[in-house]
């Protein structure tokens, strides 16, 4: 209930360079009724627009980090997404699967964030810029070329557009912000060690009372540990995190005997299940990852 994709028909227009987009394009008010249909996700490139290029040991354009061409393909995107009523208090993040190479996002015409990484999700928190159960507009500027292109070159094709797929989320107000876990092994190669440290985020309500949980499962579904590990959320000390706000952690270790090491020929993996528990004791959210046991 709390999952809303996006992908789909998005209004399109290409411009020859960032320089030449219009000012109000990002803006409810704005005219898009001449705009191409563009689908959400894929390659502008394979469109129409622009065109591939791949390139091997060179540079796709002449000059020197961090220069890029004047002529710098930059794709607009608008589309109109009605926030489900029932999200009201909630935290609502907007996930965007992949961009390349320079994203820009606006919401109702006001500027929310960007990201600049081909290859990685780009995330923004828009608890602050929609009305659940109201319809918003979101507007993306997606550039070609930019200095992160020197860092990303290597043997490849170059594309534009948003690749990946778009949807909203919602959760509670404090949240499962990052999950590191390493599994390690003992000398006996045959005990393992495993360490879960996890990331809680929070809008305006104290951490105190909070707990986290984890549980490691087999292939076969069945539960390792005798009983989960589990600890209280501390509500210091915080850190925080410039674009994710104040953070707490909690880190949980065990000894875990017997375990399936994981090596190139026999990789045994494990689930890692690990759940944020309300101060009433039930579960708020919670998140999986694999993990492997090694040296």
């Amino acid at each position: 209930p709390f999952f809303l994709s996006m992908n789909g028909d998005w209004k399109f227009r290409m411009a020859e360079r960032p320089q030449a987009v219009a000012a109000d394009f990002m803006a409810p008010g704005c005219d898009d009724s001449g705009w191409a249909d563009l689908p959400v996700p894929s390659n502008w490139t394979m469109h129409g627009y622009d065109r591939p290029h791949y390139t091997n040991v060179q540079m796709p354009f002449p000059g020197v980090a961090p220069t890029v061409p004047d002529d710098n393909p930059t794709g607009l995107y608008r589309t109109w997404v009605k926030v489900p009523a029932d999200w009201t208090g909630r935290r609502i993040v907007l996930h965007v699967g992949g961009a390349e190479s320079v994203l820009y996002v606006w919401v109702n015409g006001r500027p929310v964030g960007m990201g600049k990484d081909s290859r990685l999700p780009h995330e923004f928190d828009l608890t602050d810029f929609v009305t659940p159960g109201e319809a918003a507009l979101v507007a993306c500027a997606v550039v070609k070329w930019s200095d992160a292109t020197f860092v990303e070159d290597q043997d490849q094709w170059w594309m534009g557009g948003i690749h990946r797929e778009v949807y909203l989320y919602a959760t509670a107000p404090t949240h499962i912000a990052d999950v590191f876990a390493l599994a390690s092994l003992e000398d006996d190669y045959a005990t393992g060690t495993l360490k879960v440290t996890t990331s809680l985020g929070f809008r305006g309500e104290p951490l105190n009372g909070f707990e986290v949980e984890a549980q490691l499962f087999d292939a076969g579904g069945r539960a390792v540990l005798e009983a989960p590990l589990r600890g209280p959320v501390k509500a210091s000390p915080v850190n925080y995190n410039p674009y994710r706000g104040p953070l707490g952690a909690m880190a949980l270790e065990a000894r875990v005997p017997g375990v399936a090491v994981w090596s190139s020929e026999r990789p045994s993996l494990y689930t890692l299940v690990v759940s944020l528990i309300g101060a009433d004791g039930t579960v708020v959210e919670a998140t999986s990852c694999r993990v492997g046991f090694r040296r």
